[in-house]
């Protein structure tokens, strides 16, 4: 299970503000309550005292006022004022060196500067160490010496869990950050390859739209050589056969000259269809029809012509009585025997595939996929009548017979 990292740096800083607030008047209690099992009735007034005013320093300043903590300042004067309370508290009984305890637990969450953390620390330890000594020590060499043996031992350990949970906070920080500028690369990438793949569409476009005037314009001049040309002598010659009113030979000669003319154009114009008819997807399709009708026994035929970008895609599909799919290799005896071979030979000539799905009772898939370049360099002029089989098919639309 995943979790998320925003939620976990909010559930630390819910659990570091408990512990921030809750812990020291925990610690607080603690020591007051063993002060009076420890000593009674002795300094009791003082000692309450004390204790109330360190529970409302610790109210106001951290529990009613978090921010302030966030600053160096208010931090600064809540922790000297902490510490000082508790220093006073330690001197009536060393009991409260529990509460001193918590000195480390600011100095290690809220204090951000190194030098200030080490001071807060060091100042604990002093605190802490008066009362793990019983007091501050009297004027003999030994009591001195105990007592600073204890200082910094408290420090030093202390110190040392502090130095390493900040070395570690360091280094999740840099992580953090390196996150953050690695996370701001990867959005200025995918900006980038957004724009890009926009600047690619629309150069795509502009060659396509370029492609197409490119054509038109071609399709312009050869109609315009061929055809053009053609109806304009044919109408020429009928004029001139108009004229020619009472010579029967040359109103003949003119006809006729009209007549080769109009032929020759029908040829040009055919020509011109077939030149733009890639044959070998024309070939396939007849041959998915005429399998549809000679075997299947379907009741609809649907056929789409789809242009895919670089491919040319062509599905023909029926709702017949289908066959075993793993007969669709063109083996004889099955329905379209090597009809079915032959498509895919085509196809594989183009450097397309051919895929065929079938199944007894579901009907037949026929799907051819061409690569439109190859159409284009295969497109055949030879047989005059090829455009006629295409009639009805719009492209990317399916027919239905």
């Amino acid at each position: 299970m995943l979790i998320d990292p925003e939620a976990q740096i909010a559930l630390f800083e819910r659990h570091k503000r408990a512990l921030v607030n809750g812990l020291p008047l925990g610690l607080l209690a603690i020591s007051l309550l063993v002060t009076i099992a420890a000593h009674g009735s002795r300094h009791l007034l003082l000692t309450c005292g004390l204790t109330v005013l360190a529970a409302g320093w610790l109210l106001w300043m951290a529990t009613l006022h978090p921010r302030w903590l966030a600053r160096p300042l208010t931090l600064s004067i809540f922790f000297v004022g902490m510490l000082v309370i508790a220093a006073a508290l330690v001197l009536t009984s060393g009991w409260y060196g529990i509460f001193a305890w918590t000195g480390y637990v600011f100095s290690a969450l809220a204090i951000a500067n190194l030098r200030a953390r080490a001071a807060g620390v060091a100042a604990t330890a002093l605190v802490l160490g008066t009362a793990q000594h019983g007091g501050v020590p009297s004027a003999s060499a030994g009591s001195w010496v105990s007592w600073s043996a204890i200082v910094l031992a408290n420090f030093v350990i202390a110190g040392g869990m502090i130095w390493a949970a900040s070395v570690d906070d360091l280094r999740h920080t840099r992580r953090d950050r390196d996150l953050e500028q690695i996370t701001e690369v990867n959005r200025r990438l995918q900006a980038s390859l957004e724009e890009n793949a926009a600047l690619h569409r629309q150069l795509v476009a502009q060659a396509r739209a370029a492609g197409v005037l490119d054509e038109r314009q071609r399709m312009a001049r050869e109609i315009h050589d061929t055809l053009a040309q053609g109806l304009t002598g044919i109408i020429t010659q009928l004029a001139a056969a108009a004229q020619a009113r009472g010579d029967s030979a040359e109103r003949e000669h003119h006809l006729a000259a009209a007549a080769e003319l109009a032929r020759e154009s029908l040829r040009e114009a055919r020509r011109s269809v077939a030149a733009m008819t890639p044959e070998a997807l024309l070939r396939t399709a007849q041959e998915a029809l005429a399998n549809a009708a000679k075997h299947a026994r379907a009741t609809r035929v649907g056929v789409t012509l789809s242009y895919m970008g670089d491919v040319v895609r062509l599905d023909v599909r029926d709702d017949g009585i289908g066959f075993a799919s793993e007969r669709a290799d063109g083996v004889a005896g099955e329905r379209g025997g090597f009809g079915l071979t032959a498509m895919r030979q085509r196809a594989l000539a183009l450097g397309g595939t051919l895929e065929i799905e079938s199944e007894i009772g579901g009907g037949t898939a026929v799907c051819a996929s061409i690569p439109a370049i190859a159409m284009l360099a295969h497109g055949s002029a030879d047989d005059p009548h090829a455009h006629a089989a295409q009639g009805g098919v719009a492209p990317g639309t399916p027919s239905f017979a």
